[in-house]
């Protein structure tokens, strides 16, 4: 898990990002690399470095899940088989 590749939907392979469901604005995909569980937090990988967001919104999130990311919070976890790693 060293590096990581950019992610981008397989449904829609022209668009280059994924969206919010509720505002849709671009919704990052991360890689959760360790969870807090104290804070109800996690670290994880996105294209552009690591980062902690909130998993107020999330239950079951585990490490090694692909999560979407909207100003700082989980908003949805991503199904593996959805996803295409470049």
């Amino acid at each position: 898990m060293d590096s990581f590749v950019p992610l981008r939907p397989k449904t829609v392979p022209h668009e280059p990002h994924f969206s919010c469901p509720t505002c849709k604005d671009e919704g990052l995909p991360a890689r959760v690399l360790m969870i807090d569980a104290a804070t109800n937090t996690a670290t994880v990988k996105m294209e552009n470095g690591e980062s902690d967001v909130a998993l107020d919104l999330l239950d079951d999130v585990r490490v090694n899940d692909f999560i979407l990311v909207h100003i700082g919070t989980a908003i949805a976890k991503l199904n593996p088989a959805d996803i295409v790693e470049e």
